[in-house]
């Protein structure tokens, strides 16, 4: 698949998000537009829940009132929690993928305790991001944003990079489906940097 994707233009993109990365060493590992329109809509007071900590912590944390970041990976939980230790309103927990059953209990336990519409942003970058999106329509308030970080892999597309999924809803698994049918009609922003893909969604 990757292969047939090694063609001048795809080589390029890939180089130009190389490149992107490198002089911007503190913007999320986000398709550079969905940053720039990010930075836009998020507010001073809004509370902001991410899965999949990193570069986009401490560039949430600077823009919203409250951050809080679930990660999985405890040497990398470690490594964050270290850049975020003076940052006062942001929070990261680390949450391993459990084994019992179910074995989403621990990852995301803390977001279904959240109260229904409490939310103002869901990244999804993580693990189980069925689960997460499928939950973040109930914890995002109304106007409350989703961001889906490649999105080409889970939900139908038209994109011609190499993880797509493809146009055909058939690819999709049952729960992104059921994700997809409930938010038909939110407003959204799909970008693409030729490489992969971010969904911005907007609760109506």
């Amino acid at each position: 698949m990757l292969k047939r994707h090694h063609t001048p233009s795809y080589v390029r993109a890939k180089l130009k998000q190389i490149v992107f990365q490198k002089r911007n060493p503190s913007a999320p590992w986000l398709v550079p537009r969905s940053i720039e329109i990010l930075d836009q809509i998020i507010r001073r007071t809004d509370s902001c829940f991410e899965f999949g900590s990193g570069r986009s912590s401490l560039w949430l944390a600077s823009r919203c009132a409250r951050l809080i970041s679930i990660e999985h990976d405890e040497i990398y939980f470690e490594i964050i929690a270290e850049q975020l230790k003076h940052i006062d309103n942001a929070e990261i927990l680390f949450r391993p993928l459990s084994d019992c059953n179910p074995p989403d209990s621990s990852y995301i336990g803390d977001f279904k305790s959240l109260d229904s519409g409490g939310i103002d942003l869901v990244l999804n970058d993580g693990k189980l991001r069925d689960q997460v999106a499928l939950l973040a329509v109930k914890k995002l308030a109304p106007g409350g944003v989703l961001v889906i970080d490649n999105a080409e892999r889970y939900l139908a597309n038209g994109f011609d990079v190499p993880e797509s999924l493809g146009s055909d809803v058939g690819n999709m698994s049952k729960i992104w489906r059921e994700f997809s049918g409930l938010v038909e009609y939110w407003r959204r922003i799909w970008l693409s940097n030729g490489v992969t893909t971010t969904l911005i969604l907007f609760k109506p």
